[in-house]
């Protein structure tokens, strides 16, 4: 809907009343209306600074029932340290800017047609609040489900400000959340310093330092650096180890050369030049679209691209130009359908490829798929076919046919599935104002499996009938499982399993099972496992590095066993508390002529294995 214009006070007029009071509002309330009859419904504002911005989303079935709604509020910013006056002569004490205040979600899955504030149906409200200069300061997530308006998580960013160069950047940030038993818990929590100097203090912004909490007594702290133009090109992780990386000389843009144990290089625009000096490779680059990439072991992929920057040709080691790893051709004429073709080298350097035909419609979307291949010795297309349609009850289907062989490459997907005698799996979807959001697949035998979510609850029904719901809570965890005896719509229920979770990170803290069997799990401020307490199992705990690499794990009887890794976290050593331990060596010329960033010999009770790779890292033999 256009409203024309309005003045200053809101008043509408289709003349324009003058320079300084028109106003251009927008659309008011946009509809969309799919195949199947189902409604997106896009409300705006249509006042002051709030004008264009979305008011309120709606999605509604071919009745008017509403299902998916979310409504949106913003306050009205302003910043009175900042002035200026218009070149139409009003002055203006302070910046206007509309923020996000709060985002309200409803689950109303048909229930009713209404599209107002319904409490039955609200489920998450997002909270936003701001700091003096307009940035987010705290995100809070209420539960509003069957009235409760509970907090559950708070996430909370701090800054540092230098009004001098008008820098604005976080000092810290923090998560709280409630657990199952409605007690606070610290989950995160992260510090940053910039530009070399202590927590607090910012000149340029430059992210120098990140220090990660794993808890109240233990932090992580990673470092980085800059080149003179302010690119990132040095990164010291939480072990120590180091990554870093050299960008082209002309534009400071494109990365020439990383480093991390091993150099890799990488060259631009096919020049033809693959050497070392990074000179040479800055002054070749042109448009910056990359075609070399030289790995730690010397060997070299290449990278071809037509007009339109699309992928012609990879050519990986052992290949030529004559006869490339893999060639795309693109017939792209506007006429459906369009197609593709990609051939892949089967032997190296000998002509004879595996070519795949893909089919598009005009949307763009797969219609068939056409691999090359034999049936009894006989050269043959193995053929896929895809349809996406509304059937005569406007739900959405999906369907794909199962594999069969046709006797020539070219597009042969009939219009109807039906008339397919390979038959596939079919999917569907539709809304439903007695069961909510559905959708099924149907086997090639006509059995159908089907999905119900409604109102925070999933039910699930397999081909015989029988089935389980899962009900969540408001962030989409399984805090309830019920598997049913009986036959849908479901009456007698079989066993019950209960979940509970850590708000704010979805972390599974206590699982209990049918018989009131109890599981806990425990985690660090990084979300790590650090402990389970099972029925059958015991008690286990779990260590872990600065990188997040397992390293310790002790089981119920006490036996600890240890891992080690080296500075590209690769897996070295797993010390077993009794018997002979498992190591692992990486990078071994002895046994392989590409041996660098691959596994080459693991030692263990059965005694020692080595591998030998091509050029392309496939292992070609192994000797134990």
């Amino acid at each position: 809907k256009y409203k024309g214009f309005t003045d200053k006070n809101g008043n509408g007029s289709v003349a324009d009343p003058g320079e300084c009071n028109r106003e251009f509002r927008g659309f008011a309330f946009v509809r969309e209306c799919d195949p199947g009859k189902n409604l997106k419904e896009t409300r705006y504002y249509q006042d002051d600074v709030q004008k264009g911005l979305v008011k309120a989303v709606i999605t509604r079935d071919k009745t008017g029932k509403a299902y998916d709604f979310t409504k949106y509020y913003y306050k009205d910013y302003t910043n009175p340290t900042f002035g200026y006056t218009t070149h139409c002569g009003y002055g203006i004490t302070g910046v206007h800017a509309p923020l996000p205040d709060c985002i309200d979600n409803y689950a109303i899955d048909g229930a009713t047609a209404f599209d107002t504030e319904i409490n039955p149906y609200f489920t998450l409200r997002t909270v936003f609040r701001y700091q003096d200069y307009g940035f987010i300061d705290t995100i809070s997530e209420y539960d509003y489900w069957e009235d409760s308006n509970e907090l559950i998580s708070s996430a909370r960013t701090l800054y540092n400000v230098n009004t001098d160069y008008w820098v604005v950047v976080p000092k810290e940030t923090y998560v709280r959340a409630r657990d199952a038993n409605g007690n606070w818990v610290d989950h995160s929590k992260q510090r940053f310093y910039y530009d070399d100097q202590g927590l607090g203090i910012v000149n340029e912004g430059k992210l120098t330092r990140t220090c990660t909490f794993k808890n109240s007594s233990s932090a992580i702290n990673e470092y980085y650096g800059y080149n003179n133009y302010g690119i990132l090109n040095y990164i010291k992780d939480g072990n120590g180890n180091i990554t870093s990386t050299v960008y082209d000389y002309t534009y400071q843009v494109y990365p020439i050369k990383t480093t991390s144990t091993f150099n890799s290089y990488y060259y631009y625009d096919n020049h033809g030049y693959t050497g070392d000096d990074l000179n040479a490779i800055s002054n070749n680059i042109t448009i910056g679209r990359l075609s070399i990439s030289r790995d730690w072991n010397n060997c070299f992929t290449k990278t071809y691209y037509d007009a339109l920057g699309r992928v012609t040709m990879i050519v990986s080691p052992g290949d030529n130009e004559a006869y490339p790893t893999t060639k795309n051709e693109y017939y792209m004429d506007g006429i459906a359908p369009d197609y593709t073709v990609t051939k892949a080298r089967i032997d190296p350097g000998m002509e004879a490829t595996l070519d795949i035909y893909t089919y598009l419609d005009g949307f763009g979307r797969v219609v068939e798929v056409k691999t090359e291949g034999l049936d009894n010795g006989t050269p043959k297309w193995i053929t896929t076919d895809h349809w996406e349609y509304y059937d005569e009850n406007y739900h959405l289907i999906k369907e794909t046919s199962a594999p069969y062989f046709a006797d020539n490459n070219a597009f042969s997907r009939l219009t109807n599935p039906s008339q397919v005698s390979a038959k596939g799996t079919k999917t569907g979807y539709y809304l439903s104002p007695t069961e909510g959001k559905v959708s099924y697949t149907e086997n090639p035998s006509g059995s159908k499996r089907y999905s119900y979510n409604k109102h925070l609850v999933v039910t699930e029904r397999n081909e015989k009938n029988y089935g389980a719901k899962s009900y969540l809570d408001v962030l989409g965890n399984v805090i309830k499982t019920e598997v049913y005896s009986d036959t849908y719509p479901f009456d007698t229920v079989y066993s019950t399993t209960t979940f509970e979770y850590n708000y704010g990170n979805g972390q599974l803290i206590k699982k209990t099972d049918h018989a009131g069997n109890v599981t806990t799990y425990g985690y660090d401020w990084l979300g790590r496992k650090t402990s389970m307490i099972d029925p059958n199992a015991g008690t286990w705990s779990y260590g872990y590095d600065n990188n997040g690499n397992l390293t310790a794990q002790t089981d119920a009887l006490g036996q600890t066993i240890t891992m080690e890794y080296d500075s590209l976290n690769r897996l070295k050593k797993v010390d077993y508390p009794t018997g002979t331990d498992t190591i692992y060596s990486y990078d071994d010329s002895r046994t392989t002529p590409y041996p660098w960033g691959k596994l080459t010999r693991v030692y263990d009770s059965s005694g020692a294995t080595s591998f030998w790779y091509d050029a392309r890292g496939r292992i070609i033999e192994t000797c134990s």
